[in-house]
C-alpha cells in the first residue's frame, strides 16, 4: 500500500466519523468492561462542524480545515476529540499525512470518543501507518487496536499487522497472524495463502509450504507457478518422486 491507498483509507474513515457526530450519542459494544466516554455536543460546534464537512463533501478543504483549527482551539474533551478526528480527516483527504496522523493522535490521547469510534479511528491510524510504511508505529497501533478491540477484530486486521511484521523480517510474529486471519475468514483470500507461504518458507519450514501449495492448487488447478513451486518444494526435501509426479500432473493440466 502507498499514498492513493491511504487516500482510500482517510475517505472510508471520513465517511465513517460523520456518522459519528451527526448521530452523537453512540451505542456501545458488547464489551465487559467498555470504555464509558463520549459526552454531549453544543449546538454551536454541532454547526460549525455540520457546515465543515459541507466543504469537505465540496473539496473545500482550505476553508474546512481553517474552521476546524480554530474549533479546536477552543472545544475540550468529547468535542475536541470529534473536532480533531474531523480535522484528521481533511488532511488526510488532501493526502497531508504528517498532519493528519498528528491530528488523530491528538485524538486518540484524549480518550473521549465512545468505543466504537475510538477503537475504528485506532484500526484506521493503524491502516495509515502501514500504507505510509511506517511500520513499527503501525505495527504498535494496530498491535494495540486487536488487544482492546471489544468488536471482534476483522480478519483484514490480522493480515494488515502480519504484512507488516514481515516488512520488518519479523516473520515468526507474522505467522500467528495469517493464521488467525485465514482462521477467521469464511474464505480466506488468495494473496494471504501466498504470504503465508512466504512466511513458511523464509522460515525454511518447508513441509508446510507443501500444505499451503496444494490448497492454493485447489483454488487456482489452472496457476502453472503453483505446480512448479510444489514440485520445487517436494524436491528440496527428498521426496522426488512426489516432484517428479507433480510436475507430470502439472503437464496434464
Amino acid at each position: 500500500m502507498r499514498r492513493s491507498n491511504v487516500s482510500l483509507i482517510a475517505k472510508a474513515g471520513f465517511a465513517a466519523s460523520v456518522l459519528v457526530w451527526s448521530s452523537i450519542t453512540s451505542a456501545q459494544n458488547a464489551c465487559d468492561k467498555p470504555k464509558q466516554a463520549g459526552g454531549s455536543m453544543t449546538e454551536g460546534t454541532y454547526r460549525i462542524l455540520e457546515r465543515a464537512n459541507k466543504k469537505l463533501v465540496d473539496d473545500k478543504y482550505a476553508d474546512a480545515q481553517a474552521e476546524l483549527q480554530k474549533l479546536a482551539e477552543r472545544t475540550r474533551g468529547y468535542e475536541k476529540a470529534v473536532v480533531l478526528q474531523t480535522l484528521g480527516y481533511a488532511y488526510s483527504l488532501q493526502n497531508k499525512m504528517p498532519p493528519a496522523l498528528k491530528a488523530f493522535e491528538e485524538a486518540l490521547a484524549l480518550d473521549s470518543l465512545p468505543q466504537d469510534p475510538q477503537e475504528n479511528l485506532l484500526y484506521n491510524v493503524g491502516q495509515m501507518y502501514v500504507a505510509d510504511s511506517q511500520y513499527d508505529k503501525g505495527i504498535e497501533r494496530l498491535t494495540t487496536y486487536l488487544a482492546t478491540a471489544c468488536k471482534a477484530p476483522p480478519p483484514e486486521a490480522h493480515i494488515l499487522l502480519a504484512s507488516a511484521y514481515a516488512e520488518k523480517k519479523q516473520f515468526s510474529k507474522a505467522l500467528p497472524q495469517v493464521d488467525q486471519a485465514i482462521a477467521k475468514a469464511k474464505k480466506p483470500n488468495e494473496s494471504w495463502l501466498q504470504l503465508k507461504l512466504a512466511i513458511h518458507y523464509e522460515l525454511k519450514q518447508f513441509s508446510k509450504c507443501a500444505e499451503v501449495l496444494v490448497t492454493l492448487i485447489g483454488m487456482s488447478p489452472k496457476k502453472e507457478d503453483y505446480w512448479k513451486q510444489l514440485s520445487g518444494i517436494l524436491f528440496e526435501v527428498k521426496r522426488d518422486q512426489e516432484s517428479l509426479a507433480v510436475l507430470a500432473l502439472s503437464e496434464r493440466q
